[in-house]
């Protein structure tokens, strides 16, 4: 039932109620009825007040406290008789049945306030007397009238915004009794919200259960067209119709609902009433009826498209890294042919010089191609999640210099037998792209210091090339980006310092830049120790 059919019914019982006692003790004790009808009287305001649950509580003050000022007033000037109980009955049921009508409200209140002005005369021995109890139980009920239908107006005021925007938001709107769902919980005897979360989350079969116990008890037409029964005023929640993946947020909602937590955001798939796919994001809002019942009212947005496109979008990243795995790997094998030949051919000595530096551009070339491919398949891998490491004692000096040699770069080593725990083939891809990126970038003289500090090795690769700014120190480390954006050099994708990153990452280490008289890229990689035998 309605709450305003609900206001409407217990008021309209309540003041029949005191109507009939100020009957009754009418016909049992005519001068004790002053007593029973104030209290009868007063009565009906508690409870017709609290019923309707008024928001500007200082309204039923002014009412009551004017019934008690005509008691007091009448009592004073006479002694209590059946003349101001009656006034004090009749003053509560006039004010009560203002919520009563629904128009004609001046006509009513001019009615009564005519009958309240007029009654009391006749039954007053002492004119003075009556006419006081009159003026002053006409007044009573004009005040009380003109406040009650002042709170009245301005409620229904706001029941009919709430309702205009209830039924025109562009979202999803609904309340959902969830009772039923509330005491199974408390049944499972589950106190501690993360016990129940994991419990909800390894048992979904029990979650669509609750789900299907949720009564929809108002929806905004946007959510009746799309999830809605027709022609009912609410409907019950079918699990069927929630995916699978969404269960899990529905064990939050209970979970939040369990622990007396008003708010909740979380998206929710389910099917339109057409069976399209039908996708929101909900945020939800849990108060509790006067009875001490859950009602969770909802806001969702569809987004439905937004997650559409999103996933359409993860599956054409996902085939562009296959097609770029899968491309990288047919390119492997003819390059490297062509970069053995032409280290093959180089060391022949029936070239021309000018032969030999054609071939020597040719032999240069493919391997910066080749180098590319590496980071392009590394790059894939990574996005994939497929990329792997096969850690071993490295002697990085030794692969330092062989990675070095020819490039002009000078290695230097404080110790001969540095060990680090790594990647043979990655730490020269890393070493290899830090070098290239200085020969393009940097200035010479370019060296590679090698340093073991105690659990890590460190290789400084350093140059006297301009600092790269602040605000670019990570961004280059991201794919396809560099601090160099306006540079005529050729041959970089900006992909060579997130792969190194991102592979100094999975061997336990870090890249990082600094800038302190030179541009220094710094790899980290954890120490090698050798196992001793226990004695």
């Amino acid at each position: 039932m309605e709450l305003d059919k609900k206001i409407k019914l217990i008021a309209t019982a309540t003041a029949a109620a005191t109507f009939v006692v100020f009957s009754l003790a009418w016909l049992i004790e005519p001068f004790e009825t002053f007593a029973v009808s104030a209290i009868a009287s007063l009565a009906a305001f508690v409870v017709f007040g609290t019923v309707w649950r008024f928001e500007r509580a200082p309204s039923i003050t002014i009412v009551i406290t004017s019934m008690a000022l005509t008691i007091g007033v009448a009592a004073v000037m006479s002694d209590p008789s059946v003349d101001v109980g009656a006034a004090v009955a009749i003053v509560t049921m006039s004010i009560v049945g203002i919520e009563l009508i629904r128009s004609r409200h001046v006509l009513y209140i001019t009615t009564v306030a005519g009958v309240l002005l007029v009654y009391p005369l006749p039954l007053s021995a002492d004119l003075t007397i009556g006419i006081a109890n009159a003026l002053i139980g006409t007044a009573c009920f004009l005040l009380g009238a003109f406040v009650l239908r002042a709170v009245s107006q301005e409620r229904e005021t706001l029941v009919k915004e709430h309702a205009t925007l209830f039924d025109l938001a562009p979202v999803l709107i609904l309340e959902g009794d969830w009772s039923e769902a509330e005491r199974r919980v408390n049944a499972l005897g589950i106190r501690d919200p993360d016990e129940l979360r994991a419990f909800l989350i390894a048992h979904p079969e029990t979650v669509a259960q609750l789900v299907g116990t949720v009564d929809v008890i108002a929806a905004n037409p946007f959510a009746r067209e799309a999830v809605g029964v027709s022609g009912d005023a609410g409907w019950r929640m079918d699990p069927s119709r929630v995916h699978p993946d969404s269960l899990a947020a529905f064990a939050e909602q209970l979970v939040s609902i369990a622990a007396d937590r008003p708010l909740h955001d979380f998206e929710y798939e389910t099917t339109k009433n057409d069976g399209s796919p039908f996708i929101v994001s909900l945020s939800s809002a849990m108060y509790r009826t006067p009875s001490g019942a859950p009602r969770v009212f909802v806001a969702a947005q569809d987004i439905t498209e937004r997650k559409t496109s999103q996933i359409a979008l993860r599956r054409a990243l996902a085939a562009k890294d296959a097609f770029i795995a899968e491309i990288s790997h047919e390119l492997r094998t003819p390059l490297s042919a062509v970069v053995g030949l032409s280290a093959s051919l180089l060391e022949g000595a029936r070239l021309l010089p000018e032969d030999r530096e054609l071939l020597a551009m040719v032999s240069q070339q493919a391997e910066e191609m080749a180098r590319i491919i590496d980071d392009l398949l590394v790059a894939a891998q990574a996005d994939n999640r497929t990329l792997t490491v096969d850690r071993r004692a490295v002697d990085v000096c030794s692969e330092a210099e062989a990675v070095a040699a020819g490039t002009g770069a000078e290695v230097e080593c404080a110790d001969m037998s540095v060990m680090a725990n790594a990647d043979p083939v990655r730490v020269r891809q890393i070493i290899r792209n830090l070098l290239t990126n200085a020969a393009r970038y940097g200035r010479s003289p370019v060296t590679v210091d090698i340093a073991a500090n105690g659990s890590q090795v460190t290789i400084d690769v350093s140059d006297t090339g301009d600092p790269i700014p602040e605000e670019a120190r990570e961004r280059i480390f991201e794919p396809y980006q560099t601090a160099h954006e306006d540079s005529s050099s050729g041959g970089s994708i900006g992909l060579g310092l997130a792969v190194s990153r991102t592979l100094a990452h999975l061997m336990g280490g870090d890249l990082t830049y600094s800038h302190n008289g030179r541009s220094t890229f710094t790899l980290t990689l954890p120490r090698h120790v050798e196992d001793r035998p226990t004695a």
